[in-house]
């Protein structure tokens, strides 16, 4: 049984009163000062909790009446664009500023369809610009109402948006970590078909030479974890080497694939049972810049099924590569 009642508190020849709460024969002294505190403090929160309330209910008002108004004079749109996006906070503003913009952004995009890609490139802009200040606890915040709206608005249009931004917004940014892991993990958690546009997508941009190193560490991150088309995407990755180091300057690229499609075989020695794709390995590993000699392997895994045994003693010496195009 509980019970409070008004008691005295000596401390350093100092009385003062406070309230006595026994329960279960223990008794604990609790100053007037602290309990007034703390119901200003509870007053005070469900205050703030009444304004947040109001606000959203306001912000959602507004957001009915300007879709109304850009359904039926889409000539605004390029405004109301350039306007959200000279009004997005600041970084360094506080957690809530971020989230109720956000929020909002996401509430309009789903009102109006043609806002959509904008307002989620601009979302992933920001964010990036977040990460690279180290706002980690915030980042994860704004991450997790970015994550949401993704899975509750999928489709095909979405997805080809989010790939579209990924590939333009987040594998040439070097400095992101957690955002880069949101975007593949929206890319390979949906239905299969997106999974193999995701892979396809990432290939393609190997064969077109842009953020080739990247591109293939997805790629084979992706393969090794999961089920897809292994053997393809090998031979197709051998290809692209066999091609790539026949000319000085894009030598380094070949040594960049290289690198991870042997992770990759010995990741997965099914595809050491393919005697033309390692025909095809065999040909580029007895190239005459002898590619062995420029990779580190991973220490971790067994090269024996991948590698000639004369490549193997090349493989545990590696040397600094230079080419015309660094």
């Amino acid at each position: 049984m509980t019970g409070i009642s008004v008691g005295v508190h000596k401390e350093h020849h100092k009385e003062t009163r406070c309230f006595v709460i026994e329960k279960q024969g223990e008794t604990t002294e609790i100053s007037y000062i602290k309990a007034i505190g703390g119901f200003v403090q509870t007053k005070q929160q469900e205050a703030e909790q009444q304004v947040f309330k109001n606000q959203y209910l306001v912000a959602d008002k507004l957001i009915e009446i300007l879709a109304s108004v850009l359904e039926s004079n889409p000539v605004m749109l390029g405004y109301c664009k350039q306007q959200i996006q000279e009004n997005f906070p600041h970084w360094r503003l506080d957690l809530h500023t971020h989230k109720f913009f956000l929020r909002n952004m996401f509430s309009l995009a789903k009102s109006v369809k043609s806002l959509q890609e904008f307002l989620v490139s601009l979302a992933i802009e920001k964010l990036i610009e977040i990460e690279s200040e180290g706002l980690v606890e915030k980042l994860d915040s704004l991450l997790a109402e970015f994550f949401e709206y993704i899975n509750s608005e999928m489709n095909d249009q979405l997805f080809q948006s989010i790939l579209h931004l990924f590939k333009k917004l987040v594998l040439p940014t070097h400095e992101t970590h957690y955002i880069q892991q949101v975007m593949v993990s929206i890319c390979i958690s949906q239905k299969e078909e997106y999974k193999e546009l995701f892979l396809s997508s990432l290939l393609k941009q190997v064969f077109s030479d842009k953020h080739v190193e990247i591109s293939t560490a997805y790629i084979v991150s992706y393969l090794a974890q999961h089920p897809g088309p292994l053997l393809a995407s090998a031979k197709y990755l051998v290809y692209y080497c066999l091609r790539r180091i026949k000319q000085k300057s894009t030598q380094h690229l070949a040594l960049q694939v290289l690198k991870y499609l042997l992770f990759l075989m010995a990741s997965k020695p099914e595809l050491t049972k393919d005697q033309k794709l390692m025909q095809k390995l065999n040909k580029l590993l007895d190239h005459p810049i002898k590619p062995l000699s420029y990779i580190a392997l991973h220490q971790k895994l067994n090269y024996r099924n991948v590698l000639k045994e004369e490549n193997k003693k090349a493989g545990s010496e590696t040397s600094t590569f230079h080419s015309t195009a660094t």
